[in-house]
């Protein structure tokens, strides 16, 4: 069974791990830290929960929040995000 605890919290310190520009209007993401500020779930028609992370990126206007799939972040001190091929939290390559 999948876990339905969130992958991040307010406040946890993110990386982008994922290209941004052709899902944020050109803004490249990719590399940069941020603070989330909100996380919200969903559940689709399989039962799947799909996790939407809001963040404020470090060095982007005040106040401009984006949101993620949560597969796009990792906490700050892991080199990976938590839903990638080789398991949570994995250091395994990002193939």
């Amino acid at each position: 069974m999948e876990s339905t605890d969130s992958p991040f919290r307010p406040g946890d310190r993110v990386r982008c791990i994922a290209a941004t520009a052709a899902t944020h209007d050109g803004l490249e993401l990719y590399g940069r830290l941020g603070t989330v500020h909100h996380v919200s779930a969903g559940v689709d028609d399989t039962g799947l929960v799909h996790w939407q992370v809001t963040v404020d990126w470090d060095g982007i206007v005040a106040l401009a929040l984006f949101r993620h799939p949560a597969a796009e972040l990792a906490l700050a001190d892991e080199p990976q995000g938590p839903f990638n091929e080789a398991g949570p939290h994995s250091t395994a390559p990002i193939s």
